[in-house]
């Protein structure tokens, strides 16, 4: 049996958070002996771990800043306070900087060490901002038995920065398929007009929540009929509504849901409107549903809906180009109801099995 650690800061409500526990979650225990580590704290999704997924957390204190302090700790002191004396098979660092630093402390003589890049822009990153220099981040994550990103686009992004090739890769996300799709099958107790508009995602300035408010104005302003409706929570939430009001844009805001999926499911249309992404986990899950999909050209993007359009419509990063892209949904029968067979379609590739069995080939 494989012995494998999974550390991440916390389990809180993102996209890369719902992956690991859908990961370790599907995971053949009678193969493999997973344990979860959270670093400063559990989190929302910490109460969907598996009962047969050992979990810990070590509670550190969390503060602004806590990066820039740990340059100047080693990893090996920092794998000694947040993981301790256990012995593992493989340790993966789930998310990239600061457990990936930890992870990089690892002195265990048989270890396998894996690093989990979920960042496709290398220039807007955090990663590395945790180790003393560019060179030392490089060194750290050369010391990786491999380095996997959660798309293609993510891998080559973060060789190109580092010039790392050897034992960089990448892997898809995993999808709880079949809970996405039981779960979709609840109602909701909400009036709208259809067609019914939908975006998911913490709200943070990167998921471009406010330029998307403000385009489903214009559309309004000029008399394309739709309802928008924003599922999540976060730090910009109070902003992002009053930004709503100011323009007098009727938005429904569900806040931070245990079962996004209730909402999603009613939506004609799904929207990323995001400036940068790994791969945005909110739009597999989409896929999943079958959803006529718009997204920004981020990172991940075209590995979803295809490199020319064909499981959806891949826009520009500029706010004219998503603009024509939903107008284009919103307003062609034809070319939704295309999308939606094409979802249909697309959403198989991205089901729980597959996901799992590429995944785990790296831990072997």
């Amino acid at each position: 049996m494989i012995k494998i650690l999974f550390l991440t800061q916390n389990l809180g409500g993102g996209g890369a958070e719902r992956v690991l526990v859908n990961l370790v979650n599907n995971m053949d225990k009678t193969k493999y002996d997973v344990t979860v580590a959270t670093m400063f704290g559990g989190g929302v999704n910490e109460k969907f771990l598996n009962k047969d997924v050992k979990y810990f957390c070590k509670k550190a204190p969390l503060f602004p800043g806590v990066s820039q302090v740990m340059r100047f700790i080693p990893a090996k002191w920092l794998y000694k306070y947040f993981v301790g004396n256990e012995k593992y098979d493989v340790v993966v660092a789930f998310m990239h900087g600061v457990p990936a630093k930890v992870i990089s402390g690892c002195t265990l003589k048989n270890a396998k060490k894996i690093s989990w890049l979920h960042c496709g822009d290398m220039n807007k990153t955090s990663m590395f901002n945790c180790f003393p220099t560019f060179k030392s981040a490089v060194k750290a994550y050369g010391s990786f038995d491999k380095v996997l990103g959660v798309a293609k686009s993510v891998a080559d992004a973060f060789s190109k920065k580092t010039g790392l090739t050897e034992n960089v890769s990448y892997c898809y996300n995993v999808n709880d398929t079949n809970k996405i799709i039981n779960l979709a099958k609840e109602e909701i107790d909400l009036e709208y007009k259809k067609p019914l508009v939908c975006s998911v995602g913490r709200f943070t300035s990167e998921k471009g929540f406010s330029r998307l408010i403000k385009i489903s104005n214009r559309l309004h302003n000029e008399g394309v009929e739709h309802t928008l409706m924003l599922i999540g929570g976060g730090a910009l939430e109070e902003t992002i509504k009053a930004e709503a009001k100011e323009l007098n844009e009727k938005v429904i805001f569900t806040g931070f849901q245990d079962n996004p999926y209730k909402y999603l499911s009613k939506a004609d249309i799904f929207v990323c409107s995001s400036f940068f992404e790994g791969l945005s986990t909110a739009t597999t899950e989409a896929i999943v549903l079958g959803l006529p999909t718009v997204s920004t050209n981020v990172s991940g993007a075209k590995e979803i809906l295809g490199e020319n359009n064909e499981y959806g419509l891949v826009v520009g990063m500029d706010d004219e180009d998503l603009y024509r892209g939903l107008k284009e949904m919103l307003t062609n029968e034809e070319v939704r109801n295309h999308y939606k067979k094409q979802a249909e379609i697309r959403g198989k590739f991205f089901n729980t099995e597959n996901a799992v069995r590429e995944t785990v080939k790296h831990f072997e």
